[in-house]
């Protein structure tokens, strides 16, 4: 059983190092920091599971294609961990007020040049009611998505380290930054194969990375209920609103070009949470829990990469696709393992 190092705990580190040890590996995961702490980027996510929605806004059929299958993932995932994690998986919506019904005309046709055979339909603001109670009086119309959905990033994340600390062939180095990466090697210390999940902090080797700062405003709401994932044109940021079980949401969506991971503006903060304020009376009154920032990696086409050589692999690039990807990631790096490591 070759024994394996995983640098970087986070999404995709952790699918990456929790599928090569339910494959028979032996794995060793170095983290900088520690795998509880909130700092990371992957924290800074509403977990998203939508790979028609991206695929017709950044990826394409390949994106599709790669992340189609992702509720099915995950809810197969989520069922094998050792914590609960809150997944909401009845398709995504798009909503939209009367005068934006010439954008929802063109997504649905971008959706249709991505798979013709997707069945996205345009929904009526009486379908909405039944659909969405909480959302009605915000919106005129929709699309319905399906296949899409969400996962509560957090509980993700804390769940899938519980089952790295409690699997018996992994061992968790965290406050462990693992300075030097080399085929084979992890700063002098020898292994079968080492898989680089590093993010931006791999820009030294890969110099083609470059960082979209993302923000987020988590809110909780207890009065609404609203059970899909729910984006909303908006004339500077395409805002979503992500359900996180209990009366919890994510607010979120700005894709800015910049590596500045402090803390969102005044400006940013005020932006998300006027577009979702016309959505629902209960939005009006809802409690700010938390508000965060993030730098994504990302490659020049926004689509992450495996990069493959005997000894090494480099999982990076997830840009907005973390969640989204994580576990089809891992399961790739597991069948790249068995002929370079």
């Amino acid at each position: 059983m070759s024994a394996v190092a995983v640098v970087g705990a986070g999404i995709a580190g952790r699918c990456c190092a929790l599928a090569l040890a339910r494959a028979g590996r032996r794995v060793t995961v170095f983290e900088r920091g520690a795998l509880d702490e909130r700092g990371g980027v992957s924290f800074v996510a509403a977990g998203m599971l939508a790979p028609l929605s991206e695929a017709a806004a950044h990826g394409g059929r390949e994106l599709y294609e790669l992340g189609k299958d992702a509720v099915a993932r995950w809810s197969a995932l989520a069922a094998s961990l050792p914590r609960p994690v809150f997944l909401a998986a009845q398709g995504s919506l798009i909503a939209a007020r009367a005068q934006d019904l010439p954008e929802l005309t063109e997504l649905k046709a971008r959706f249709s040049r991505v798979d013709p055979a997707a069945a996205v339909r345009m929904l009526g603001k009486d379908e909405l009611r039944r659909l969405e109670p909480d959302l009605a009086e915000g919106v005129d119309a929709g699309l319905l998505v399906p296949g899409e959905g969400a996962v509560h990033a957090g509980e993700a994340m804390d769940a899938l380290a519980a089952a790295l600390r409690a699997h018996a062939d992994v061992t968790v180095r965290e406050r462990a930054p693992a300075e030097a990466i080399q085929p084979y090697a992890v700063d002098g210390e020898r292994f079968g194969l080492v898989v680089d999940c590093r993010g931006l902090a791999a820009r030294g080797e890969l110099r083609d990375l470059r960082g979209v700062r993302g923000e987020l405003v988590e809110i909780t709401a207890p009065e609404l209920a609203i059970a899909r994932p729910t984006r909303v044109p908006h004339p500077r940021y395409p805002v979503y609103v992500v359900p996180r079980g209990g009366g919890a949401y994510a607010v979120g969506a700005t894709a800015l070009e910049s590596d500045d991971a402090g803390p969102p503006s005044v400006t940013a903060v005020l932006e998300l949470l006027g577009a979702v304020y016309g959505l629902s009376p209960g939005f009006r009154v809802a409690g700010v829990t938390r508000v965060a920032a993030g730098v994504r990696p990302a490659f020049f086409d926004n689509m992450p990469a495996l990069r493959a050589e005997p000894g090494l692999v480099r999982v990076n690039g997830m840009f907005r696709h973390g969640f989204l990807l994580g576990p089809a990631m891992g399961e790739r790096v597991v069948r790249l393992a068995e002929g370079l490591g």
